[in-house]
């Protein structure tokens, strides 16, 4: 999937380009007068146009002649100012004229920065767009709170609202408030109050072949696709600290294919039986998810059980620990060769160490920094790509997040 982002200026384009980058797709940056498009094999191409200062018809034709001339993408992105600054009508006109196009999704929140809407007024950190620092822009003074009003004085096609009361009816809910809206708007504004409100809307404007509004939504939208992506990804947690059982415990809550290592039964020499069986759960799996999740035994009384089930066959903690996780690398390079498997996420140092050995690791490429300490990782000369995380590293999310960095290579 290709999507071609227009920006009325360079700061702008980078605000929306490191969105999408962070969400985990490939994004290039080109400024204004450049020839090139897709010239490096990106999934996000962002043009800088400059026109946020030239008049209303000449950043018309600016934008229209930059996307009239581009092969066809699945989606294209107007970028504009986070307070409706500029030629808001001309340019959203531009790229629908261009197009051939006569729907758009607006989404101008960005809770990041403070920018937020509810009942269309968009506010400024809390204060209202009229009564903010903005209202004495000495280029384009803001004198008008309500979105659909400053959009409407600038185009002649219908602008409509999605407000936070249909946000918090949920997903189905949405979906339909905005099938009704494209049957009598050709640009809706959406409330935006903060983060969860922008992931719901990603999920209901997935579709949407045209979006206008600032950069933070772009974020979410790569996320939603980078899961449209149909790829096998394996995570294997084998530690026990706080933080990676909370990380196990969100994939669980997000509703991933979670499975659970019997490590009691390995303790009692029914290795072979636990790997036999976890293999087969996970090929079943994989049929219908595309990320399966194998950690070991969390529970304190099966932790403590266990280990005192192998010290009273001779195998110190060293060793059962050793055994897990050697059982959980067997595991991957197992499902790895079967099923065509080139991206795995582990969860600690030992589980890690086991991993690189059944997976033949001698040399790794590093990348970006998913979080703080742990980079996504390729094995040279080949095309496998893997995360190594501490057990005592990470947010909660994340797997998730590992997840989609994975899947944007």
């Amino acid at each position: 999937m290709k999507t071609f982002v227009v920006a009325d200026d360079i700061t702008g384009a980078n605000d929306i380009a490191v969105m999408y980058a962070k969400s985990g797709l490939k994004t290039v940056t080109y400024t204004c007068g450049s020839s090139e498009r897709f010239a490096a094999g990106e999934s996000v191409c962002v043009l800088d146009t400059d026109s946020r200062f030239l008049p209303a018809q000449e950043a018309y034709d600016r934008v229209y002649r930059a996307v009239k001339d581009l092969p066809d993408c699945e989606r294209y992105f107007s970028k504009q100012c986070s307070v409706f600054r500029g030629n808001i009508g001309a340019e959203f006109d531009a790229m629908l004229d261009a197009l051939g196009e006569d729907f758009a999704a607006v989404v101008l929140g960005y809770p990041d920065n403070g920018r937020t809407t509810v009942h269309s007024i968009h506010y400024v950190h809390g204060v209202p767009l009229s009564q903010s620092q903005f209202r004495n822009d000495p280029v384009h003074p803001m004198h008008e709170s309500n979105l659909c009003k400053i959009l409407s004085a600038q185009t002649k096609r219908k602008v409509g609202a999605i407000t936070v009361e249909a946000l918090d009816q949920g997903e189905a809910y949405l979906k339909k408030a905005l099938q009704r809206a494209r049957g009598q708007y050709q640009y809706v504004i959406f409330d935006v109050r903060n983060e969860d409100d922008l992931a719901l809307i990603a999920k209901v404007i997935a579709d949407v072949k045209v979006v206008c509004g600032s950069a933070q939504i772009a974020y979410y939208l790569g996320l939603e696709q980078c899961r449209n992506k149909r790829e096998p990804v394996l995570a294997l947690a084998g530690s026990l600290t706080p933080q990676t059982i909370a990380q196990v415990g969100y994939m669980e809550k997000k509703g991933y294919a979670v499975l659970e290592m019997d490590t009691l039964a390995i303790a009692q020499g029914r290795r072979e039986e636990v790997f036999s069986q976890l293999l087969h759960q996970a090929e079943l799996a994989y049929e219908v998810e595309d990320l399966v999740l194998i950690h070991t035994s969390e529970d304190a009384e099966a932790v403590r059980h266990t280990k005192e089930t192998a010290l009273s066959r001779g195998i110190s903690n060293v060793e059962i620990s050793v055994a897990v996780s050697e059982t959980l690398a067997a595991l991957a390079q197992a499902l790895c060769g079967r099923l065509g498997i080139r991206k795995c996420i582990t969860l600690g140092g030992d589980t890690s160490a086991a991993f690189c050995r059944s997976m033949a690791v001698e040399g790794m490429e590093i990348f970006e920094e998913i979080e703080p300490g742990v980079p996504l990782l390729k094995k040279i000369g080949s095309d496998f790509y893997f995360v190594l995380k501490s057990g005592s590293f990470g947010t909660d999310a994340f797997v998730e997040k590992a997840y989609q960095k994975l899947l944007s290579r």
